[in-house]
């Protein structure tokens, strides 16, 4: 995948989908859930210092606060997640998508490259810690309706990214469609899990800024999930 200085590559998918104030929440997939107060056990693939090992687990804990998985950070390279920060990209695979992958191998890239850290690294964390608990990019929730400048948006990932017209479309562009194996509710603009959308990309003045805490809606989506009660 290709450099980037923001969280903004699509997460892998094993078997990706295709079949607010108002209320606001995430898409999330249903096949991909964790069992109920699961214990995840997360170990470092590359070596990871332990100053960065805490900075990272503490970027991650907010969702801790509204959930009843618990995280285990274990040494050695053996865990339901894996965390690779020798890379210069960010992504993860989708919830209990993990456990698919081959023992040894990352299941999330956390870069910690000095050139493509970028100053939101902490909410970029909790973006990828959503993608592992099973929730996708909001920007492609069937409501979202961005009003994408087409020409402009290709020419963007191209030079930023690196991406053909196939990709932007496949990782950008793309919309789910409501489907059982989807758990979707109002469009949240303001979710953790949306790609910033700059007003260059868009026709008028919409845009959607970067997030680097959880949204009301991602709050009350994962706990629904994951109740703690």
């Amino acid at each position: 995948m290709s450099r980037s200085t923001s969280c903004i590559q699509p997460p892998y998918s094993f078997n990706p989908l295709t079949g607010g104030i108002r209320q606001p929440r995430m898409i999330t997939h249903r096949r991909k859930y964790w069992d109920q107060h699961q214990t995840l056990r997360i170990a470092f693939v590359s070596a990871t210092s332990r100053a960065l090992q805490k900075e990272i687990a503490a970027a991650a804990s907010p969702w801790l606060e509204h959930i009843n998985l618990t995280f285990e950070w274990v040494k050695g390279k053996e865990g339901d997640i894996r965390i690779n920060t020798d890379t210069d990209v960010y992504n993860s695979y989708l919830g209990s998508d993990s456990l698919q992958i081959p023992a040894g191998e990352a299941t999330m890239n956390l870069s910690f490259n000095e050139a493509f850290r970028p100053e939101d690294y902490p909410g970029c964390v909790l973006h990828e810690f959503g993608h592992a608990l099973g929730a996708d990019h909001e920007h492609m929730h069937p409501e979202s309706n961005i009003p994408w400048d087409l020409p402009v948006v290709y020419e963007y990932y191209a030079r930023t990214n690196g991406w053909s017209q196939q990709k932007t479309d496949d990782n950008v562009l793309a919309t789910h469609e409501n489907s059982q194996f989807l758990k979707t509710t109002a469009y949240d603009k303001l979710s953790i899990m949306h790609y910033p959308v700059e007003q260059e990309l868009t026709v008028g003045d919409w845009e959607a800024t970067q997030q680097a805490i959880l949204s009301a809606g991602d709050i009350a989506h994962m706990s629904s999930l994951y109740p703690k009660a």
